[in-house]
């Protein structure tokens, strides 16, 4: 497992942004810096205290506004396995689909995406 840290700014004018961070250390800078950089008066920009789960939260705005941090883990080799997958299945139709026009299905398409169905079954065995 891999832990990536995601800092969430939002903004009431803009769509919600999340950033994603390899340490909780420079998550929570950036969004200390954007909630400063982004606080109309001195005294908008507040950290109350903040959920458990959370690694930080402050608001910058009379209305709402706000930044907050919280780690996620992410299985590296399902998300690799997973695209992997998706390859294998694009390579297959590439092969079927021909120079110019469509073929019928051919052994060497039939084996890529057997082993693309291969690897969806481990992931979903896991």
């Amino acid at each position: 497992m891999t832990t990536v840290y995601v800092a969430m700014i939002n903004d009431r004018h803009a769509e919600p942004e999340p950033e994603l961070f390899t340490t909780a250390e420079a998550a929570i800078d950036h969004a200390r810096t954007w909630a400063q950089e982004h606080a109309h008066y001195d005294d908008d920009f507040e950290e109350p205290a903040i959920p458990e789960e959370w690694l930080y939260y402050a608001t910058y705005s009379p209305e709402s506004d706000a930044v907050w941090v919280v780690a996620k883990d992410l299985d590296a080799e399902a998300i690799i396995r997973t695209a992997i997958t998706a390859a294998l299945r694009d390579m297959a139709d590439l092969i079927d689909r021909g120079p110019t026009f469509p073929l019928p299905p051919s052994v060497i398409s039939a084996l890529v995406r057997e082993r693309a169905d291969n690897l969806a079954a481990e992931e979903l065995s896991r």
